[in-house]
C-alpha cells in the first residue's frame, strides 16, 4: 500500500513579521501498511519557488526568504511523501498541494504627503468667488496608505461648510493625488469671513481598526470689488425749517460701505452726483 496524506487539503499564511526559518505548515502522510508501515521521507516537487524548504523527516515546511522579497501573494506547493525502504530506497509516493498565502497585517494608518513629506496642514491664498468647478491647484496634497490589499483602501471626505467644495477621488486604494474643486462659489466670499478652515479625513473602509488621518485645510481669501453701494433704507424723510442757513445739515445717508452727508443748498443734482462719486 502506497502512503497518503492525512488532514488535506492544506493551507498556510505568511505573515510581514515573519523572518526566514519561520515555520509555514506542517504536512502528515502515513504508510498504508498498517502491520510493518515504512518511514516517510518528505520533498517538494514544485511551486517553491526557492522560498520554501521541507523537513524530510517532519514534514515542517518553513520561510527560507525575508517576505518583504516575495514576489507574490499566493503560492501552490507540491509536496511528496514518499516510503522510504531497504538501503533508503524511496519508493511508492503520495502527492499533495499545500496553498500558502501572504498576509498583510493592517500596521499602517493613512497619511498624507505635501511635497517634503508627511504633513498634517495644507494652506493656500486666493481670490473670493472662484468658478464652481473649479481646481484649487494651489494644494499639492497626496495620501498614502503602505498597507496591501483590504488594509490599503480607505476614503476621502471633507468637513466643513456644506457644498463649498469637494474632494476627489472619494475611494483610494493604496495612494492617489488629492483634488479639490469648488462646488458652491456663493461660499468663498471674503465678507462673509477672510478665512475658511475644512478637516481632510482619510479613513479605512473594510478593516477592524479603522485606522485614519486627519489634514487641516485652510484658504485664506483676497478681496474682489464685487459689490455696489446699497443705501440702507429705501427712502429717507427730512424736516428743514424754512430760515437755515446754507451748509445746514439736513440729513445723514448711509450707503454700505459709504456715509452720505446732504446739506441744506444743495441740488437734487447735487446729491446724485455726490453720492454716485
Amino acid at each position: 500500500m502506497p502512503p497518503s496524506f492525512v488532514g488535506t487539503p492544506y493551507f498556510g499564511y505568511i505573515y510581514e513579521v515573519s523572518v526566514p526559518g519561520s515555520e509555514i505548515y506542517t504536512v502528515s502522510a502515513k504508510d498504508g501498511d498498517q502491520g510493518n508501515p515504512n518511514p516517510i521521507h518528505y520533498s517538494i516537487v514544485n511551486g517553491s519557488d526557492g522560498v520554501f524548504e521541507i523537513n524530510s523527516t517532519s514534514g515542517c515546511i518553513s520561510l527560507t526568504t525575508p517576505p518583504s522579497l516575495l514576489k507574490n501573494e499566493l503560492y501552490e506547493i507540491k509536496v511528496k511523501a514518499s516510503e522510504v525502504g531497504s538501503n533508503n530506497q524511496l519508493l511508492d509516493y503520495d502527492v499533495t498541494t499545500v496553498t500558502v498565502r501572504v498576509v498583510d497585517l493592517n500596521n499602517h494608518p493613512p497619511t498624507f504627503y505635501g511635497e517634503n513629506g508627511p504633513q498634517s496642514k495644507f494652506e493656500v491664498t486666493m481670490y473670493e468667488h472662484p468658478p464652481a468647478g473649479e481646481i484649487l491647484r494651489g494644494f499639492k496634497i497626496t495620501v498614502n496608505d503602505s498597507d496591501q490589499g483590504a488594509n490599503a483602501k480607505f476614503k476621502l471626505r471633507l468637513v466643513g461648510p456644506s457644498r463649498v467644495l469637494r474632494v476627489v477621488p472619494q475611494t483610494v486604494l493604496n495612494e492617489a493625488q488629492v483634488t479639490i474643486i469648488v462646488e458652491d462659489a456663493s461660499g468663498i466670499d471674503f465678507e462673509k469671513g477672510p478665512t475658511l478652515s475644512f478637516k481632510l479625513l482619510a479613513v479605512e473602509i473594510d478593516t477592524p481598526e479603522r485606522f485614519s488621518a486627519t489634514a487641516d485645510i485652510v484658504i485664506n481669501l483676497l478681496d474682489s470689488n464685487d459689490n455696489v453701494p446699497v443705501f440702507t433704507s429705501e427712502y429717507y424723510i427730512a424736516r428743514v425749517p424754512e430760515n437755515s442757513p446754507g451748509g445746514s445739515s439736513v440729513l445723514s445717508v448711509t450707503v454700505s460701505p459709504l456715509l452720505v452727508k446732504l446739506c441744506s443748498g444743495h441740488t437734487y443734482a447735487h446729491k446724485l452726483a455726490y453720492i454716485f462719486a
